[in-house]
């Protein structure tokens, strides 16, 4: 996700309210909001998938090291989530311009729905998600955090399994770390 964010083109548009600032504040919003509407919904996939990536790495009869041997695929799934999960939050963190431009559409997303002048790109209430969404520190985070959490509240008989795997996941990733 690279974006540099409207922010110039929002101030301008709030300094001068004719039509003409406006819409180019608004069409350079538009696609930096579709890019946030798909990042959340990989969020939503992220909290889908990530229980049935645990189930199969921590059922069965396999102890965390077996699990980890023979499913060396889905250890490096799950790995690669996590990965992108940390550097997504990273990047939210250092980009401010992410929230205000998402905060300038809503404003002007909800004049329009007065208007009744445009169609939205989204509606009021996945806009109302987003925005919760938005405002963690550390969106995706959360989200696998909860899903994982969920996933051992649902499986509470492979709670032994599941915190071993994960563990050892986490010995692992550290030992390539200390010794690439």
């Amino acid at each position: 996700m690279d974006t540099v964010g409207a922010g110039k083109e929002i101030r301008e548009a709030i300094a001068d309210p004719s039509p003409e600032c406006q819409e180019k504040a608004w069409n350079i919003v538009i696609p930096l909001v579709e890019k946030l509407k798909r990042c959340y919904e990989h969020s939503l996939e992220l909290e889908r998938i990530v229980p049935k990536l645990l189930g199969q790495l921590v059922g069965g009869r396999l102890n965390p090291t077996q699990h980890l041997e023979t499913q060396q695929a889905l250890v490096k799934q799950l790995a690669e989530i996590l990965e992108f999960v940390l550097k997504f939050d990273e990047y939210k963190m250092k980009t401010p311009a992410i929230q205000n431009d998402f905060s300038y559409y809503r404003r002007i997303a909800s004049r329009q729905r007065l208007d009744q002048t445009n169609e939205m790109i989204i509606s009021t209430e996945l806009a109302n998600r987003m925005s919760l969404f938005y405002a963690h520190a550390t969106p995706m985070l959360k989200v696998l955090s909860e899903a994982t959490s969920k996933f051992v509240q649902d499986n509470s008989d492979n709670v032994d399994n599941t915190t071993e795997t994960l563990g050892t996941m986490a010995k692992v990733c550290l030992r390539m770390l200390e010794n690439p």
